[in-house]
């Protein structure tokens, strides 16, 4: 890809050819070991792009940007990532936002995963904990009824949970984003893959420091 950001019509995140561009793009760039984590770590980054207005604008009963493929805009980094999204219009209503999001989740999480192998139920559990973890930053008080209800709206997705260690409160993941998989980084503190114990210490000095 040639280097520096590009806009291109959110459509683009519905064909199969252009997400097997991106992530093979993503996996030869960050030296990652195979299609599956690419497209894994892809959607990781790209859910919280794609997510963070509509979700913000729901949990602050606000205007509600149209996450509609048709009326978005996204900003490619040079690594083929997500940098940005432009939304060309809002939603009427919470529950035109979850049609909306939930037709826009199915158009990119099938080819995603018929391009890179990752599995659609593991892709669709980092956007429950994408929502989670906006909800929270949104809302710290309400995120938990928020982001379930959004959840909810969208469908077929795991309810986002929420955990308390000394006093603060996390996001408690289901998800996988693999980043530990890039040469030389670490596994995530909150990832679900480590042992329930260290995962809680780890929250814990984080939740003091």
């Amino acid at each position: 890809m040639s280097p520096g950001p590009a806009e291109i019509g959110g459509v683009f995140l519905a064909d199969r050819a252009g997400l097997d561009g991106l992530t093979r793009e993503l996996a030869a760039q960050w030296r990652l070991p195979d299609q599956r984590v690419a497209g894994t770590l892809w959607w990781y980054m790209a859910c919280d792009v794609l997510l963070s207005g509509p979700v913000r604008g729901l949990v602050a009963g606000a205007a509600i940007p149209d996450p509609t493929l048709e009326s978005t805009v996204v900003t490619l980094r040079p690594d083929a990532g997500l940098a940005h999204v432009r939304h060309l219009g809002t939603c009427a209503t919470p529950p035109d936002a979850h049609r909306a999001l939930r037709d826009t989740l199915d158009r990119v999480i099938v080819p995603l995963a018929e391009a890179s192998g990752a599995a659609p139920a593991a892709l669709r559990a980092l956007v429950a904990d994408a929502v989670g973890t906006i909800a929270l930053a949104a809302a710290p008080d309400r995120a938990e009824a928020a982001a379930q209800e959004i959840a909810a709206g969208i469908g077929d997705l795991p309810m986002p949970r929420f955990v308390e260690v000394a006093g603060r409160r996390f996001v408690h993941r289901v998800s996988c984003c693999m980043v530990d998989r890039i040469p030389g980084a670490e596994m995530c503190v909150s990832c679900p893959r480590r042992d329930s114990n260290e995962r809680a210490d780890l929250l814990a000095r984080r939740a003091r420091s």
